[in-house]
């Protein structure tokens, strides 16, 4: 491949990385502000269940909030090409950096230079390779994107609820475990506890179904 092929492929494969990056980052936006508003009416409802009246947070504080957190991953995605997972760490869970961006971006090279091959070995016409590179292209941004976004969904609607929830002065919240097959031991020994809000374990590692609930003292004042 000449150098100017080369420098081709790279402006291609950036244009289409950018194309992935808005993707995603315009369904962590919707993620988060639906999210969003079912933590207030969860809240809510478990505030009346105690015999607490409701609290109200502006619908807009919400969507700029919203906006401020899918631009900053957005950016996070731009600047260092991945996102935070949590792992399993020994007795805990931890919030790590994964740069599977660059990785994506490098699949994707292989498979440009791979149609590329196919289309001098087979003598593809213009069409030919036309149709494979949009198919391509369909595939990393429609398909892939929905795939990370689906993957990453439950990051962020963790990220959205917690914040809502501080947003509505709740205190604390309660861990709880799927009790299914195959549940981590350290799922197991995290279900039922109680959490002061923003001191509690991170969700959630690779196939982990806990999630956190609204955990009101009935005999609190709030």
């Amino acid at each position: 491949m000449t150098d100017e092929e080369e420098s081709n492929l790279d402006e291609s494969l950036e244009i289409l990385l950018l194309a992935y990056i808005a993707s995603l980052s315009k369904a962590a936006l919707k993620t988060q502000m639906s999210s969003s508003l079912e933590a207030v009416s969860e809240l809510n409802s478990v505030r009346e269940s105690v015999g607490l009246d409701p609290v109200k947070i502006p619908a807009q504080k919400l969507s700029k909030e919203s906006i401020i957190s899918a631009a900053n991953y957005e950016k996070l995605l731009k600047d260092r090409g991945g996102s935070y997972v949590v792992e399993r760490v020994e007795n805990t869970e931890k919030r790590v950096f994964k740069p599977w961006l660059k990785s994506l971006k490098s699949d994707t090279r292989e498979s440009v230079l791979q149609i590329m091959k196919s289309a001098k070995d087979e003598g593809w016409t213009s069409e030919k390779i036309d149709a494979e590179f949009r198919k391509l292209e369909e595939f990393a941004v429609k398909k892939r994107a929905r795939i990370a976004a689906f993957a990453e969904t439950r990051n962020m609607q963790y990220e959205a609820q917690m914040r809502t929830w501080s947003y509505g002065g709740l205190e604390y919240v309660q861990r709880h475990s799927a009790h299914k097959p195959g549940t981590c031991g350290v799922c197991a020994d995290l279900d039922r506890q109680v959490f002061r809000l923003g001191e509690q374990p991170d969700l959630s590692h690779f196939g982990c179904l806990c999630w956190y609930s609204c955990y009101i003292n009935k005999d609190a004042k709030y």
